[in-house]
C-alpha cells in the first residue's frame, strides 16, 4: 500500500496500490451506512447512549445517503479497496463553511493515509466551492483524532461538556482563505405568533452558536397591538465581532404566521409553513436575489408537531432542527439537552431530530 498520492484527473485520488478515494455513489450507500453504524458504536459504546446512537443512525440510512449524495451542497466520499468500501467521509457546505460531519476508516486499513486523503480531497472541494473555512467536531478524549485534524490545519475553538451522545465534543476550524466580515456574518429572522415559542427558539439557537465561540446578537420584538401579536427573533452570528446587530437584509426568513415582520425584510431564502400558503406571505417580505434551487422552502412544521408529536407546541423545536441543518451543525454533537427545558426534554429532542432530517435544497 506504499506509494505517492496522485490525482488521476477525474476527481479520484489514489495513494499507491490497493485503494482509492472518490465521490460516493448510490451503489456505495449500503456499505457506507454500515461503516458509519460501526463507527458510532465504536465511538459511543456506553449502554446509556444506545437510544441516542439509534437516532443518529437514522440520519444516515442508505436511502438518505443516496439522496444526499445527489445534492449540490453535500460532499460525500468513499474509499474503495479490493475487499470493498473501507472508509468514508460525509460533509456539507453552507454559509461559506465546509462542515466535516463523519469520517471513518476500517480497522484493517487505518494508518495508511486513507483518512488524510479523504479530508484533503474534501478541503480541495470546499475551496473550489468558495468556502472560507472548514469545521469539524471531534471527541477530546481521542487524542489521536485531535492530532490528526491539527496536522491538517484545524485548531480548537470550543469544547462542549456533554452532547446528545453523552460525551464531550470539541469544535475545531481550519481557515481556507481570507474572508470579509460580511462573508463571515449571517442573519436569520424568525416570525411567529405569541404562543409559538419564538422566544425560546431564538434563545436556544443563540446559545448553541455562542457555545461554539461565535459572536452572536439576538433581538426579540415582542407582541404589540399594532403588530397583532407577532413576535420576531432577529439573530445575527459571525466569526468576527458584530458591528451592526440590527438588519433588514436576512439570509433566512422563517415565517410561521401570516403576521408581518417588525420592519421590511429582504431575504435571500424564505422558509414558510404550508399552512400559510392559503393566506400568502406579507407584502412587506421581499426576496433578495434568486438562487439556483429556488428561494422559497415550504415545510409542514405545524402538522408534523401535531401529528408526529401530538402537540403543536413542539413546532418551534422542529424549526430549530431545520435551521441547524441549514447552518451545517450536526445536532448529535451539540449540547442541546443543556439548552432545553427539562420538561418534555425527550419530545423536544425528537422534534429537533424531525426538523434536522427534513430535506433541504442546496441554496448557498
Amino acid at each position: 500500500m506504499a506509494g505517492r498520492a496522485r490525482d488521476r484527473g477525474n476527481g479520484s485520488v489514489e495513494h499507491g496500490p490497493g485503494w482509492s478515494v472518490d465521490k460516493l455513489r448510490s451503489a456505495d450507500a449500503v456499505e457506507a451506512s454500515a461503516l458509519l453504524s460501526d463507527l458510532i458504536d465504536e465511538l459511543y459504546p456506553a449502554e446509556q447512549t444506545r437510544q441516542a446512537r439509534e437516532r443518529v443512525k437514522e440520519n444516515w440510512y442508505p436511502d438518505r445517503l443516496a439522496a444526499w449524495a445527489k445534492q449540490p451542497d453535500r460532499y460525500l466520499y468513499i474509499a474503495r479497496a479490493d475487499e470493498g468500501r473501507v472508509g468514508f467521509l460525509f460533509t456539507h457546505v453552507s454559509f461559506g463553511v465546509g462542515h466535516v460531519q463523519w469520517l471513518a476508516v476500517s480497522r484493517g486499513y487505518r494508518r495508511h493515509g486513507i483518512g488524510s486523503a479523504l479530508v484533503r480531497r474534501c478541503l480541495r472541494d470546499f475551496a473550489r466551492a468558495g468556502c472560507y473555512q472548514a469545521d469539524v467536531f471531534t471527541v477530546p478524549s481521542r487524542r489521536n483524532e485531535t492530532e490528526f485534524f491539527e496536522r491538517l490545519g484545524f485548531a480548537r475553538r470550543a469544547v462542549l461538556d456533554k452532547t446528545m451522545l453523552g460525551t464531550r465534543s470539541q469544535y475545531m476550524t481550519a481557515k481556507l482563505r481570507d474572508a470579509t466580515d460580511e462573508e463571515m456574518t449571517r442573519r436569520i429572522i424568525i416570525v411567529g405568533d405569541a404562543g409559538q415559542g419564538i422566544l425560546l427558539l431564538g434563545h436556544v439557537l443563540a446559545s448553541v452558536l455562542a457555545h461554539l465561540g461565535k459572536e452572536v446578537s439576538l433581538n426579540i420584538t415582542k407582541p404589540s397591538s399594532v403588530r397583532g401579536g407577532t413576535i420576531a427573533a432577529e439573530l445575527c452570528f459571525s466569526d468576527v465581532p458584530i458591528r451592526t446587530p440590527f438588519f433588514t437584509d436576512a439570509d433566512i426568513l422563517v415565517q410561521l404566521s401570516p403576521g408581518a415582520p417588525p420592519h421590511t425584510v429582504r431575504a435571500k431564502h424564505i422558509i414558510i409553513d404550508e399552512a400559510l400558503l392559503q393566506t400568502g406571505l406579507s407584502k412587506r417580505v421581499q426576496r433578495r436575489g434568486r438562487r439556483k434551487h429556488g428561494d422559497e422552502e415550504v415545510h409542514e412544521f405545524i402538522r408534523q408537531a401535531r401529528e408526529d408529536l401530538g402537540n403543536p407546541v413542539f413546532t418551534n423545536m422542529i424549526v430549530l432542527g431545520t435551521l441547524l441543518g441549514h447552518i451545517g451543525l450536526s445536532i448529535e454533537k451539540l449540547s442541546l439537552p443543556e439548552e432545553l427545558p427539562a420538561r418534555f426534554l425527550d419530545e423536544n429532542i425528537r422534534a429537533i431530530q424531525l426538523g434536522f432530517l427534513e430535506d433541504r435544497p442546496g441554496i448557498y
